[in-house]
């Protein structure tokens, strides 16, 4: 990942917008970051606005579309601007471009992978929950779905990755009362079980005034479905119970981020990222510690932080041998986490501890929105999906427009080129 933002000064030393340029400086000199793809999705942003009476999007951006680092000048894009007039000479810019040539962020389509469909359990909301490759040589996805009443897991099938197909307007994985999921299920991690021909879907669904966390495991059909007697994270010490796991293998063990929310006062304690461990992968997750919590000074007094307000869902991966998460999270201190300012940031496990690659926003999902995807109030939610194939590295997620109506949209980045 080419990213630097603490310990480099970036600043503008002069902006042509009739040619589309903007000439940037840097100290100390760094010669060694590969130059801009033409295509690709690099930015440049700021964080602008003051928290919270900020009452729309806090982030100034333009996307790079080449350009030179030896001379520093580079070239953006006129249609994908916000806020031009922000980047005035001395101005201080973070860059980045995720994992080297960066993104092709709607894998070629102007419109969403998956939209709401009436009639079904997704005619309202939804979102992904896991990629697997079914051994008739096609894809399938387990889709969260939410019908106005009750939220409930679909199966969706491909033959490219891109272009998505419902395999049944009914739900495949549902709710139950009495148990950790009593009103509703989310499934937001799926992993193949070694030495099994089933998965694992770790998940989380309503009980009463508690969101608990819990496990579901099936065949490639996503058919013979056996649950988590109980939760496998107890909510004790929570407000509202626990949100979006994820789960890696790592250090000879499994290990969980799940969002914990643990006062019903943002001010107080806003939903903050836990880390829980677990000998094997369908046990007890017992609770190790708080990771990233958003009260923290230098996090919640830090307007332009991609979480300063909360952090919701996370999806661990490794890159280059080394454990990462993205974390989806809410620039927006003491206002609505639904309007604006939900978007992706990125940490790395180093000995244990996780630290953020930096405050900026990582993912450029949510700056792009507006001409992407035609959602200019767009905001990105819940937990994104990965899947490797083919030496590319497909992520899908949720998008919505100014209003709750989540749909299901994807991006690709090429490893070869």
């Amino acid at each position: 990942m080419n990213c630097f933002v603490d310990g480099t000064a970036i600043t503008v030393s002069s902006i042509d917008p009739g040619n589309n340029t903007i000439t940037l400086n840097w100290l100390p000199d760094i010669s060694s970051i590969t130059s801009p793809a033409t295509g690709k999705e690099w930015i440049v942003g700021i964080g602008v606005g003051t928290e919270p009476s900020v009452g729309g999007q806090d982030q100034a951006y333009l996307k790079i579309t080449g350009g030179n680092y030896s001379t520093k000048t580079l070239t953006y894009n006129p249609d994908v601007v916000r806020y031009l007039s922000s980047f005035i000479v001395g101005t201080r810019v973070y860059l980045f471009n995720i994992y080297g040539n960066g993104w092709d962020f709607n894998m070629g389509h102007s419109s969403v992978l998956i939209p709401m469909t009436s009639s079904t359990y997704y005619s309202t909301m939804l979102g992904p929950g896991g990629v697997w490759k079914h051994s008739d040589g096609n894809y399938r996805m387990a889709v969260n779905g939410y019908n106005g009443t009750n939220w409930q897991v679909g199966l969706f099938s491909s033959t490219d990755l891109v272009n998505w197909t419902s395999l049944s307007s009914l739900p495949k994985l549902t709710y139950s009362a009495s148990t950790w999921r009593n009103t509703e299920l989310h499934v937001t991690d799926v992993h193949k079980l070694d030495n099994s021909n089933r998965y694992i879907g770790y998940g989380y669904g309503q009980d009463g005034p508690f969101m608990r966390v819990g496990w579901v495991t099936f065949d490639e059909n996503m058919d013979d479905p056996i649950y988590s007697a109980t939760e496998i994270l107890i909510t004790s010490g929570t407000y509202s119970g626990l949100y979006g796991a994820s789960v890696s293998r790592s250090d000879g063990e499994y290990k969980m981020l799940v969002a914990a929310r643990t006062a019903s006062d943002l001010e107080v304690a806003g939903w903050e990222m836990w880390e829980a461990y677990s000998p094997t992968p369908d046990g007890i997750f017992t609770f190790r510690k708080a990771i990233l919590n958003t009260t923290d000074p230098g996090i919640r007094d830090t307007p332009t932080c991609y979480r300063s307000s909360h952090t919701t869902e996370t999806k661990q991966f490794y890159w280059n041998g080394q454990l990462c998460s993205i974390v989806d999270g809410t620039s927006r201190w003491n206002y609505s986490a639904n309007r604006g300012q939900r978007q992706f940031g990125i940490m790395y496990n180093n000995s244990g501890i996780w630290t953020d690659y930096t405050t900026g926003i990582n993912m450029g999902s949510y700056q792009f929105a507006s001409t992407i995807w035609d959602r200019p109030d767009g905001h990105v939610g819940g937990s994104p999906v990965l899947f490797y194939d083919n030496n590319k590295l497909y992520m899908y997620f949720a998008l919505t427009q100014s209003t709750n109506a989540y749909q299901v949209v994807g991006s690709v980045y090429d490893l070869l080129n």
